[in-house]
């Protein structure tokens, strides 16, 4: 399974521990998303699982879990290994973020038990899968702080390990920002904004399951590179009215080939913006502009 997120960077096991021993009077605690974690059921019976209460508990197999991995008065060393652990367990998965709290898991959990699944303004239900660092981000910006707030206020610092296997840090809401009361209802322009930050993504994973042979090797491409030349991909395509999936995926082909050259090329924009293409024939379209000549 292929999935755009980069090893885990050498030196993000020194950087926690700092932001720990900054803190040594508050919980640390890995937020690890059991989704990604086939079969592992040692590390799906780790800690407490936050999708243990309605209205998630159908998917509690799946559940985020919290661990615990430093309290006041710590054992560093153990800290250390378990930090050493949890990162080579994910490297490479979107799948591990760190959170300081004054709470204990289970109140954390408590809290975000009816957050999870927030509402459309037609009042259809949205699963927010805040454990995936490739979803976290997002949401950290696209809600209103109050909508923030609500998923924060136990938390005094939230970091994620990013799509570059880097340490990043989400953005905290003001402290005397109201939390937006549960459940979370979703303008229809954050439902856009959560849709099309899933596309890249999506579309990954049909050339990982359909096109194999056309997913850039890792040593060959960074995951991360090429989520970013998925996503531009798909943003162009967007700008320029390309919605068939045919023309998507030869739009990225191309794009993949080119490292990314092709999506700011004169010869396939003027193309796209002189409209001469038909829908399903993009691949062709983009040969006869020369660029992969």
């Amino acid at each position: 399974m292929y999935i755009a997120q980069d090893p885990v960077q050498a030196d993000v096991a020194a950087s926690l521990l700092v932001h720990f021993e900054a803190h040594p009077d508050t919980h640390w605690f890995a937020l690890y998303d059991s989704g990604f974690d086939f079969g592992d059921a040692n590390a799906k019976a780790m800690g407490i699982n936050c999708y243990d209460e309605e209205p998630v508990k159908d998917l509690a197999s799946v559940g985020p879990r919290l661990v615990r991995l430093w309290s006041p008065d710590p054992d560093v060393e153990s800290t250390k290994s378990q930090i050493a652990s949890w990162l080579t367990r994910c490297s490479g998965r979107p799948m591990l973020s760190f959170l300081a709290s004054q709470a204990s898991p289970y109140d954390i959990a408590e809290h975000w038990a009816r957050l999870h699944m927030a509402l459309t303004k037609d009042r259809e239900q949205f699963l927010l899968r805040i454990a995936d660092t490739r979803t976290l981000p997002v949401l950290a910006k696209t809600f209103t702080p109050e909508q923030w707030r609500a998923w924060t206020q136990p938390l005094t610092r939230w970091l994620f390990i990013d799509r570059t296997g880097r340490l990043a840090a989400l953005p905290m809401p003001e402290e005397e920002v109201r939390p937006h009361a549960a459940p979370l209802v979703l303008a229809d322009e954050q439902f856009d904004v959560f849709v099309e930050s899933s596309e890249p993504d999506a579309l990954i994973a049909f050339f990982d399951e359909q096109l194999s042979d056309l997913v850039p090797l890792p040593d060959e491409m960074r995951p991360s590179q090429w989520h970013g030349i998925v996503a531009a991909s798909l943003e162009l395509g967007r700008e320029h009215g390309i919605d068939r999936l045919e023309d998507k995926v030869a739009l990225v082909q191309v794009a993949t080939m080119t490292d990314g050259a092709a999506l700011v090329d004169e010869r396939v924009l003027k193309m796209l913006d002189a409209s001469v293409w038909q829908p399903g024939n993009m691949s062709e379209a983009l040969l006869e502009t020369g660029v992969l000549d």
